[in-house]
Order: C-alpha cells, then sequence, then structure tokens
C-alpha cells in the first residue's frame, strides 16, 4: 500500500507539472515515465534475488528508501528545472519498485496459509488499489487546497489586489488540470504571462505539500516494513557425502 501511494502521487503531480508548469506536451511528458520502467524492469530479478539469499526487510526497505528520496528531490523542481534532474526522479522511483515489489510480494505470499490463498491475495489487491486511490485523492486535494491557501500570500508578495471574482478566476485555473488562460482577459493588471508566472508559483507550493506528505508516507513504509515485516527464516542447505567402506 506504501509503495502504490507514492507511485500514483509522483505519476499524477509530475504529469501535472511537465504539462502545467513547463510546457511539456502529454506525449513528451508520458515519454519522461519510460525511465520508471527501464529501471524498474532490470532491477525487479535483482530484488528477487536478494530476497531469496537475505532478510527480505533489506531490499523492501532500501527500495522504500529510494521512493522517499525521490519525491524529496522533487522539492526542487522549480520554474525552469532541467531535463537531466527531472529525469532522475522517474529513475529512481523504479530503482526503489524494483528493489521492493518482489520482496513484499514474496513475504506475502509465505506468510498466508494455502486455504485462505484466494481470500488473502483479494485483500492484497485490494489494499494495492486503495493505495493508488488515496495517492491520487490526498496529491491532488493538497495540491489543489495548500495552492488556494498560498493564492492571497502570492498576490500580497507582488502587490497586486483582485476582486473576490478575479480571485475565483485564478483558483479555477489553478484547480483545472488543463488550464483555460483565456481567463486571464479578466485580468488586465498584468500582462498574460506575468499572470502564468504567477500561477505557476502559486502552484508549486500545493506541488511541494504533495511530495513532502509522499515521502513522509514512503519514511512510514521503512518504519513498518523493518518492525512488523514477517520473514521466513532462511533454510540451510545442507551437503552431505558419501563414504566408501572398502569391505
Amino acid at each position: 500500500m506504501f509503495y502504490e501511494y507514492i507511485f500514483s502521487t509522483t505519476l499524477v503531480l509530475i504529469g501535472l507539472y511537465l504539462q502545467n508548469v513547463l510546457g511539456y506536451s502529454a506525449f513528451y511528458a508520458g515519454l519522461i515515465f519510460l525511465a520508471t520502467t527501464v529501471f524498474f524492469g532490470g532491477l525487479s530479478p535483482i530484488g528477487g534475488a536478494i530476497t531469496d539469499r537475505l532478510d527480505a526487510r533489506i531490499p523492501a526497505a532500501l527500495g522504500m528508501g529510494a521512493m522517499a528520496l525521490a519525491c524529496l528531490l522533487m522539492t526542487a523542481f522549480g520554474l525552469n528545472s532541467s531535463l537531466p534532474y527531472i529525469l532522475s526522479v522517474p529513475a529512481l522511483l523504479g530503482v526503489g519498485m524494483g528493489l521492493a515489489i518482489s520482496p513484499y510480494n514474496t513475504s506475502f505470499l509465505k506468510a498466508v496459509k494455502p486455504e485462505i490463498m484466494t481470500t488473502a491475495s483479494g485483500v492484497f489487491n485490494m489494499s494495492a488499489s486503495m493505495g493508488c486511490s488515496l495517492g491520487v485523492i490526498i496529491s491532488t486535494s493538497l495540491l489543489t487546497g495548500i495552492s488556494h491557501a498560498f493564492l492571497p500570500l502570492v498576490l500580497e508578495s507582488h502587490q497586486i489586489i483582485v476582486s473576490p471574482d478575479q480571485l475565483a478566476i485564478l483558483k479555477e485555473i489553478l484547480g483545472n488540470a488543463h488550464r483555460d488562460f483565456d481567463l486571464l482577459i479578466a485580468l488586465p493588471q498584468r500582462s498574460q504571462s506575468a499572470w502564468i508566472s504567477i500561477i505557476n508559483e502559486v502552484y508549486l507550493y500545493g506541488f511541494y505539500a504533495g511530495v513532502l506528505t509522499a515521502a513522509l508516507i514512503g519514511a512510514a513504509g521503512i518504519w513498518v516494513t523493518i518492525m512488523w515485516m514477517k520473514v521466513s527464516k532462511p533454510t540451510k542447505k545442507i551437503k552431505t557425502s558419501s563414504v566408501q567402506h572398502a569391505s
């Protein structure tokens, strides 16, 4: 549930950031997430191999830590972030998922009794779906709510006074996934580019709140993994040698 929350949060927030703040098309924004797929596919077998040889909590905690670190790196995203730095986040996210998913799944299968496997699988899948849903709901709620809360403060810092109707227009633009900048015609105090810069500045406050929350979820996931994750003790293989006795 923890890694699903982080994945869905970063997927939504990075996609909105790339398109709304940096002006990427949906196609190129989607291509950036190929870094997650590449590293996830490459490291999944390694995560499974480590799980077979060591305590499963080790790769699980490392993977969760990498995902939490990816969220922290997102707090440095700004109005002009470079593409290499942006790519480091989905790449690190893929590394974390590749290390974490195999140990979690393996530990689950080993901990459940065969007679209740069907029911337990349903609960496991439900928790994964719940984690993804909560990630989208909470991150977008924080994005909108925190942005709206900081909007008057940012306007004041720029010495801009707007009417309640104009404030409502700015909130509408901030709250939409696809921004309608034609609404800025009703805001004559600044040029359109100046208003877009202010909107992006406000937007980043909500963005940072969403990713910091995801980082805290990752930290909680590490603690739960270390303290509560049940793992089976590795079985030692005993080699036997046949001794021939001379008659």
